[in-house]
């Protein structure tokens, strides 16, 4: 039997990776390069923690105000992938906040580790579901 070559190695990986992609069946919004995946927490304070934005999705009634607090040694951000592009500046052991007025959804990553993901879920004060608070 004849082992798979380094090319026949990459390309399967390449299709293995271009079909766990693109099943997600979500249509990102343009410039948000990833998903955030979980389920949403009725919550307006997020924890960063070990490299971690949690919960990782939160959701909020139109007009809250969100909080990050930055348990870490290290700084983090948190830059706001909306057409407003805020970043939001969080040394260690420090805290931000931002208000969130018309219903959207809004994803963020910290700027200096790009691995860390969350998205803000904003809808109608009227029909929101959650109690909104932490």
């Amino acid at each position: 039997m004849r082992s798979m070559s380094f090319r026949g190695a990459v390309a399967a990986v390449g299709v293995v990776v271009i079909a766990l992609t693109g099943c997600s069946g979500t249509k990102l919004p343009k410039g948000v390069p990833f998903e955030v995946r979980g389920t949403p927490v009725a919550s307006t304070s997020v924890d960063i923690a070990h490299n971690v934005f949690d919960p990782a999705i939160i959701q909020i009634p139109s007009g809250s105000t969100v909080t990050w607090v930055n348990h870490d040694d290290v700084p983090h951000t948190v830059k706001l992938l909306d057409q407003t592009g805020k970043l939001l500046q969080l040394p260690s052991h420090s805290v931000s906040s931002e208000l969130f007025g018309l219903p959207t959804t809004v994803y963020y990553l910290c700027s200096i580790h790009p691995f860390m993901h969350g998205k803000v879920i904003v809808e109608n004060r009227a029909g929101f579901g959650g109690s909104g608070s932490a």
